[in-house]
């Protein structure tokens, strides 16, 4: 089997090469699973920040809504302080005049 010290070098090159192979297939595996780690992270992120952009996009409509509700509610609120104030106007109009009457009987 062994006729020389060549072929001692060739036996120990060849379990030196399949022991590198070996370490070389460990060391791709483990590279593939770290970047797939963070392939999955970097996807949950990505999920993440989807939820906070359509929770953003969800207030903003919101408010738009409001905020048009809010115009709508105010120009009644203003209709309605006018009514009262002609409202006023008209009884406090018809009190002088009552007054007025009471006081040309006097």
């Amino acid at each position: 089997m062994l006729e020389n010290s060549k072929d001692l070098l060739y036996i120990v090159l060849s379990f030196c090469i399949l022991w590198l192979t070996v370490f070389l297939c460990w060391l791709i595996y483990y590279m593939v699973s770290i970047l797939r780690g963070a392939s999955n992270m970097i996807e949950e992120m990505r999920e993440r920040f989807r939820g906070i952009e359509d929770a953003i996009r969800g207030m903003r409509d919101k408010m738009e809504h409001a905020t048009a509700s809010f115009a709508f509610v105010s120009e009644g609120i203003i209709k309605l302080i006018q009514y009262f104030v002609s409202k006023k106007k008209n009884v406090e109009d018809e009190i002088g005049e009552i007054e007025d009457k009471k006081k040309r009987k006097r």
